[in-house]
């Protein structure tokens, strides 16, 4: 995906199976993986926090595609910590679902909730927001 990045400061992917990732338990750093979210959303203008097989992440960059937009993209199934990220940013958001997209660290949603980047197009608000964000 065009943008993709996997957290720079997070070290290199782990080619450990997630059923085995320890972070499944529900065992990590709390404070510690709250911090990297936080600096994560921090990280670019655009940020979008997506799942590798979610066709709803992939409608939302596809959407950002075409407007041009330059985005990070973290796939949290593909992060090392990313359960634990996923965990920590529906705690924060209180939702659980993906996409979700950060527009100057101000939560948008996904593509059709929160209030989701679909009907920010159809308003064209999404277009204004993307134009002062970079």
């Amino acid at each position: 995906m065009p943008g993709s990045a996997a957290w720079a400061g997070a070290g290199p992917p782990t080619t450990q199976s997630s059923h085995r990732d320890p972070l499944l338990t529900g065992t990590y750093d709390k404070a510690a993986v709250a911090a990297e979210l936080a600096a994560l959303i921090k990280s670019a203008p655009v940020v979008v926090f997506t799942w590798s097989f979610s066709p709803f992440s992939k409608k939302a960059c596809q959407l950002l595609d075409g407007l041009g937009a330059r985005y990070t993209t973290v796939e949290l199934d593909k992060v090392p910590r990313g359960f634990a990220l996923k965990k920590e940013l529906s705690k924060a958001t209180d939702r659980s679902s993906v996409p979700h997209v950060f527009i100057r660290g101000e939560s948008v949603g996904g593509c059709f909730d929160g209030p989701g980047l679909v009907p920010l197009y159809q308003s064209g608000e999404l277009q204004k927001m993307l134009k002062r964000a970079l």
